[in-house]
């Protein structure tokens, strides 16, 4: 009896393990960006990651002058980095919430070579100067974001989708009293004025997948242009690991860092 029974016995577990094997876990349902904490989520993911972990963003580009009544001159190129992590919260009230942190790196290179440069010749003035290259840090949000705010829901009402990809711009003016200008604010016009624009693309598909704690593969391009007096900054971004360089001439070459306080949500 013993015999026969094992055989059955081993035929019913086969059975069995296989069917367990061929038990998926259901798939999450997809982020719904008209709902505010999810489109809150989407954001938090393009710019960081939902489980505090850091992520760091690479960029490089191409620094221009404008100066009115002349042609733009290339001043020089750069490389720069930018490790940000962001903190998950949840309020009562306002729903889903995040605060980013974050630290940067901008390094001015030569356009022929590549090279760091450690001097600079200025085409106006003809004077050979030292650079000085922009560490910033915090580069944090001024304070968290969350789904449901003073201005109402959070939406992401500027994000298309086209052949798959999801595409979203952000625009951002900035206007504060220039730190490198001291006692002198009036002399060189009050205020720092500039504005940064930012481009975003990712695939439509790993911004709604519920199950990723940030996006991979966002890509970024970003201008900055200060008025007529100041810079124009052209360069494309891209994430090194799973998503902005300044400058102006002579004294314009004195290290340009200042907080982008909570313009990630482009948001730095």
């Amino acid at each position: 009896m013993r015999s026969r029974l094992l055989p059955a016995f081993a035929a019913l577990a086969l059975v069995s393990g296989l069917a367990h094997a061929q038990k998926k876990p259901a798939a999450l349902p997809p982020l719904d960006l008209a709902s505010p904490d999810d489109a809150l989520l989407v954001q938090q993911r393009m710019q960081c990651a939902t489980d505090s972990s850091a992520v760091t963003y690479w960029w490089q580009g191409t620094v221009w002058s404008r100066v009115s009544g002349e042609r733009d001159r290339m001043l020089f190129t750069f490389q720069a980095m930018n490790t940000r992590a962001c903190a998950s919260l949840n309020d009562p009230a306002k729903g889903r919430g995040y605060r980013m942190v974050s630290r940067e790196l901008v390094f001015y290179t030569d356009p022929a070579t590549g090279q760091v440069l450690r001097t600079w010749k200025n085409p106006w003035t003809g004077k050979e100067i030292d650079v000085m290259h922009v560490s910033n840090d915090p580069v944090n949000m001024s304070a968290p974001q969350f789904a449901r705010g003073p201005d109402g829901p959070f939406k992401m009402s500027n994000l298309v989708e086209k052949d798959g990809t999801a595409f979203m711009s952000s625009i951002v003016p900035l206007f504060y009293v220039n730190p490198l200008a001291g006692d002198y604010q009036e002399n060189v016009g009050g205020q720092y004025h500039a504005m940064e624009l930012f481009n975003f693309f990712a695939p439509m598909a790993q911004l709604t997948n519920r199950s990723l704690a940030t996006v991979p593969d966002v890509q970024i391009h970003w201008s900055r242009v200060r008025d007529s007096s100041g810079l124009l900054v052209l360069t494309s971004s891209r994430p090194e690991n799973p998503a902005p360089a300044r400058r102006r001439p002579d004294r314009w070459l004195a290290l340009e860092s200042h907080p982008h306080e909570g313009h990630r949500h482009r948001a730095r």
